[in-house]
């Protein structure tokens, strides 16, 4: 999910204007913990945004984006990817 997510943001072309995305990490505790600083256009602080902001849901199930990265979360064409802010 994180090459993909990476592939859209980071494209030069229409889908990555459309998408408009910034992810970020930050270190704690030892490790990092990640998050989605932009999606869409809109922006989030860290803070707000490790809280209550970009949260992915896979299947209808709420999923961290920090467990997502951590645990390089697969994805297929029959997954429903969702973002809620």
């Amino acid at each position: 999910m994180v090459a993909i997510m990476n592939g859209l943001a980071f494209e030069g072309g229409e889908r990555g204007r459309k998408f408009d995305a910034s992810f970020a990490s930050r270190p704690h505790a030892g490790h990092f913990e990640y998050f989605i600083q932009r999606l869409a256009g809109v922006e989030v602080d860290c803070e707000e945004a490790l809280r209550t902001g970009w949260v992915p849901f896979v299947n209808g199930k709420r999923e961290g984006w920090s467990f997502i990265c951590e645990n390089n979360r697969i994805v297929c064409k029959n997954d429903e990817v969702c973002f809620k802010y």
